[in-house]
C-alpha cells in the first residue's frame, strides 16, 4: 500500500499500517461532491459516498488498502431511511470525470 500522496482528509497509522478517516470530514465532503442534500440523506446515498472515497483512496494507495472509518454515531446507517438504490459505480464516474 502506497501512502506517499494521501488526501488531507486521511491519517496514516504506521504502527498498524492502516489509513484512518474521520466520517465528520469525509462524508460531508463527498456528499457535497455527489450533490446529495444532507438534510434528506438516505442509507444508499451514504453508502455511495463511502464507495466513492474508498475508490479515490484505492487510486492513491493501490491494492492492499487497509481503511478504518472512525466510529461516530452521527453516521450510523440505521439513523437514515433506506432510500432508493443507487448505482454507486456510475455516481463515482460522474464525479470523477
Amino acid at each position: 500500500m502506497k501512502v506517499d500522496n494521501l488526501p488531507d482528509w486521511t491519517t496514516y497509522e504506521e504502527k498498524d499500517n492502516i489509513i484512518i478517516v474521520d466520517p465528520d470530514v469525509v462524508y460531508p465532503l463527498y456528499l457535497e461532491k455527489l450533490g446529495y442534500d444532507q438534510a434528506k440523506l438516505t442509507q444508499h446515498q451514504l453508502e455511495t459516498a463511502r464507495f466513492c472515497f474508498t475508490e479515490d483512496l484505492l487510486k492513491v494507495t493501490g491494492p492492499g488498502l487497509r481503511l478504518r472509518i472512525t466510529k461516530n454515531d452521527n453516521w450510523k446507517l440505521d439513523k437514515f431511511p433506506m432510500g432508493l438504490p443507487i448505482a454507486a459505480g456510475a455516481e463515482y464516474k460522474r464525479i470523477s470525470a
